[in-house]
């Protein structure tokens, strides 16, 4: 917790910079046992804590497999089987098909093995590292699954047409990254729009992160896709 020097409103003395609840929901009910036949399931997951991520596993590992079908643009060009630990972040989405064929009578548990704040701060300890327990029951249908559900991935690699910057800007040690450019340098909740790409357009963006966090970027309006990412160290301007 921190406090801002000087002259802070009593009502703002017990601000904190990130706040992690302690009971996980899902669908709105906590650490949940949904019945589940052993068969293969379309899942569509929504992160909606405000700052905590998630690195979902079944108890550090992954018993069954899973697909990843689809992202915030919809669905990719073809599934996307994953060999590591699925980690989203606040406000993400992910479209998944889990195969419990394989789990018939037993038992497993999707934990949180994500730190907090992500990613390299203090281990989730219980209960916090729960999410759900599902609950085998008999046999099911088999779900169908193409193999080819989208276009192809967008081509071709530039020079980025724009340099972006992510700052946090806030006097009482709250984490509130604004998304502002390499020349203007930090902005503020009232700045005028900065970006303002013409119709049925494509650029390419570069955007540095300096804040200490990891933290999702929000388009609107837009489509787009991540072309790479990659560590980088600057001098910057205080």
């Amino acid at each position: 917790m921190r406090r801002s020097a000087g002259r802070c409103p009593a009502f703002l003395e017990g601000l904190t910079a990130e706040f992690f609840g302690q009971v996980i929901l899902v669908n709105g009910n906590s650490w949940p046992y949904p019945a589940v036949e052993p068969r293969q399931y379309r899942l569509r997951l929504l992160n909606g804590s405000n700052v905590r991520f998630y690195r979902l596993s079944t108890d550090g590992s992954g018993p069954f497999p899973v697909a990843q079908t689809a992202t915030e643009d919809g669905f990719l060009y073809q599934l996307l089987p994953l060999d590591a630990l699925l980690e989203i972040s606040p406000g993400e989405r992910v479209d998944l098909v889990a195969d419990f064929r394989g789990l018939r009578g037993s038992q497993c548990t999707l934990t949180n093995g994500a730190l907090t704040p992500f990613p390299d701060e203090t281990p989730v300890t219980p209960p916090e590292d729960m999410i759900l327990q599902p609950a085998l029951g008999p046999e099911g249908a088999r779900v169908a699954i193409a193999g080819h559900i989208a276009q192809g991935p967008v081509r071709g690699r530039r020079a980025p047409a724009r340099l972006l910057l992510l700052q946090e800007t806030d006097s009482f040690g709250r984490s509130r990254p604004l998304l502002g450019t390499m020349e203007q340098g930090e902005p503020t909740l009232s700045n005028p729009t900065t970006e303002d790409p013409a119709p049925k357009t494509a650029e390419i963006w570069g955007v540095f992160d300096t804040t200490p966090d990891t933290y999702p970027i929000h388009l609107r309006l837009v489509r787009f896709q991540m072309l790479d990412r990659a560590p980088f160290t600057s001098d910057q301007d205080p």
